[in-house]
């Protein structure tokens, strides 16, 4: 058996393109993306994954099950993510829709294909969520009612599979360094960093770092691991 597969939905892009080129240095690797283009290495695998779409879910699951099996420790990375920062008011079915889709019920989905091939192997999930979703703000009521539908189905994951080796955790993020953070006027940085007792961003490495903590610790189960810099305990009310 080989020994261990990174599976990373939302790999292709961002802090999950930088996962993946990091993890798959001495690890395999799967990385499911929907546009982006990945550089195949060798214990890369890159899969186009259409979220929104069940049958795209489907073939995945039908031509890698095999391959999938012949692993004895998985590990899910679910960073993929969907947003629509508007109030509640000016939010169409589509875009509800939309969100949902992506951020919830391809992680049911995926989730019940995945847990269905772990018999006889350590499987742990790790759900990518935002601190700033988990406590609620003016214009992301959807972004964020989408984020608690996780916690609800990390909890739910461990119960249904107590008897079993797994585990499953939630790494809720603050403001890191990335493309979309640099884009921000510095007024709205100002602003954001002002809610974290930090006033820094975060760095990639300590991403990297707490996905290399929860692989690292079988004994830590059903955790929102707060990455954040201490946002939300700074009053801003």
């Amino acid at each position: 058996m080989k020994r261990k597969l990174f599976i990373l939905l939302g790999g292709g892009s961002g802090l999950g393109k930088k996962l993946v080129d990091n993890l798959c240095k001495n690890n395999t690797v799967y990385a499911l993306i929907n546009k982006s283009r990945i550089k195949e290495r060798k214990h890369l695998f890159t899969f186009k994954l259409d979220l929104s779409n069940k049958k795209s879910i489907d073939t995945f699951f039908l031509k890698n099950s095999k391959k999938i099996k012949k692993f004895d420790k998985i590990m899910f990375l679910s960073i993929a993510t969907a947003k629509e920062d508007r109030l509640l008011i000016n939010m169409s079915y589509k875009m509800i829709e939309r969100v949902f889709k992506i951020n919830v019920i391809s992680n049911y989905y995926f989730c019940s294909k995945l847990m269905a091939l772990a018999t006889n192997k350590k499987v742990k999930i790790i759900f990518f969520s935002s601190s700033r979703a988990l406590y609620g703000d003016a214009g992301i009521s959807l972004y964020s009612g989408s984020k608690h539908a996780l916690v609800g189905l990390m909890q739910s994951l461990i119960c249904e599979n107590r008897n079993i080796n797994f585990t499953c955790n939630i790494v809720s993020l603050g403001f890191f360094d990335t493309d979309l953070w640099k884009s921000l006027p510095k007024k709205i940085k100002d602003k954001l960093l002002s809610l974290t007792a930090y006033k820094k961003i975060g760095k990639f490495k300590e991403i990297f770092n707490s996905v290399k903590y929860i692989d690292n610790n079988d004994y830590l189960n059903g955790c929102i691991l707060k990455l954040d810099g201490g946002y939300g305990i700074v009053p801003h009310r």
